[in-house]
């Protein structure tokens, strides 16, 4: 990661580099592919990162090569070797498949509807998934998510006595959401535990959701329109969510599990890098005082 990091920021540093690297992405591409560098407050920020310098690739071997035959420019010695490394490339792609499978597992956990019933699911298939043996970092990556694995699901729930013997409540455990499966098969066999469960499994994964609410309530209530009473306040949250939701065609509202990985490969491809926005229309002064 701090190579990619040092390619990126000689390219940003550099004008006569950066000018050259434009010309090879507008003859090799048709388009600018910016390079972006990782920042603290964005989490996927690494994997875009790398994702950058791997759409480049190309242009910034050639843009290396072209500078090495130019005597009037002078090419960091560090940077160079890093970049004509094939091994650098390589890890960059290992790397890359890690980081979008822990993408991809973040972004629906901090979607609109995460719950604790979803965890289950992404950390078994997580143990199936072959992306973690190209390098050490992904067998490390493996090795902590068996510890959590463990931790989560003991081998003594696999053990299934009483009511929970049914053969029929478990053929349709995947097929049905976990809060309804338990309440159609043990609501009143074991009434208790099925509160329990519903209670558990209904616990969000993340406070992302309540943090994207009081982004549209701040949006909503600002220094202009701060006489707003409360129960205003909320009817204008929900038209301003329900607006967003309606401008949207019925293709593009999905489950999180279905949208969530295209959402990333597309931030991922942008020429520019798009930071999460209201919109700017004001309500006028007259709307405030009314």
């Amino acid at each position: 990661m701090k190579k990619g990091k040092t390619i990126v920021k000689y390219f940003k540093s550099h004008q006569v580099p950066s000018a050259i690297l434009k010309r090879y992405q507008n003859s090799n591409y048709d388009k600018k592919i910016s390079l972006k560098l990782p920042v603290k407050t964005r989490w996927r920020s690494s994997a875009i990162c790398l994702n950058s310098l791997q759409l480049n690739q190309l242009a910034i071997e050639l843009t290396i090569t072209e500078l090495s035959r130019n005597q009037t420019v002078r090419i960091d010695d560090d940077v160079k070797s890093i970049i004509l490394d094939d091994g650098f490339w390589k890890d960059v792609d290992n790397l890359l498949k890690v980081l979008n499978e822990l993408v991809i597992g973040i972004s629906i956990f901090e979607s609109d509807t995460p719950c604790l019933s979803k965890v289950v699911d992404w950390y078994y298939n997580q143990l199936e998934s072959s992306v973690y043996v190209f390098d050490i970092v992904g067998n490390n990556i493996k090795n902590i998510i068996e510890k959590r694995w463990e931790s989560i699901y003991h081998p003594v729930m696999e053990e299934k006595n009483g009511v929970f013997v049914n053969k029929l409540a478990w053929e349709t455990a995947g097929k049905v959401d976990p809060i309804t499966w338990w309440y159609r098969n043990f609501s009143y066999s074991a009434p208790e535990l099925t509160q329990v469960a519903k209670k558990v499994l209904s616990i969000p994964t993340s406070s992302a959701v309540s943090e994207r609410n009081w982004s549209a309530f701040a949006y909503i209530h600002d220094k202009k329109q701060n006489r707003l009473r409360a129960d205003r306040v909320l009817k204008l949250v929900y038209i301003f969510n329900k607006e967003n939701i309606d401008g949207r065609s019925i293709d593009e509202i999905q489950t999180p599990d279905e949208n969530v990985e295209s959402d990333y490969e597309d931030e991922c491809s942008s020429s520019e890098s798009e930071e999460e926005s209201f919109n700017d229309n004001e309500t006028d002064d007259s709307d405030v005082s009314s």
